[in-house]
């Protein structure tokens, strides 16, 4: 990820939690490199000749990891699949850590503005 042409900075941080998921969440980091690589596409217009090794690295990647996918048997969908169910697992540990949900909010508990429209709704 050190090696990311200036102008596909903007890829960065995709290639970056791809390389995080890749062991764990093998199907959401190809979809993350997946949707790099159609960033990297949509920019092609101003990439440089030298940024080109860049992208053709990372098209050959994704044509291998394809592959390996197809050989488990692994479709699109069991790729959304993946996608969407690790989103919903980020959700649920995000929302868990910040608080925890108050059925029956009270004026007397303590409770932030974002709480506000609960608390509202007790009375």
């Amino acid at each position: 990820d050190d090696d990311v042409p200036l102008p596909l900075e903007a890829t960065r941080p995709y290639l970056q939690r791809a390389q995080e998921l890749r062991s764990a969440h093998p199907l959401a980091s190809h979809a993350l490199r997946m949707l790099a690589m159609r960033l990297a596409l949509k920019m092609r217009s101003s990439l440089r000749t030298a940024d080109m090794p860049f992208v053709q690295a990372l098209m050959e990647q994704l044509e291998s990891e394809e592959h390996a996918l197809r050989e488990r048997g692994s479709t699109e969908r069991d790729t959304q699949a993946a996608v969407r169910t690790l989103a919903l697992d980020l959700y649920s540990r995000a929302k868990a850590a910040d608080k925890p949900e108050i059925s029956h909010p009270h004026p007397s508990m303590s409770w932030t503005v974002v709480d506000a429209p609960k608390v509202a709704r007790a009375f």
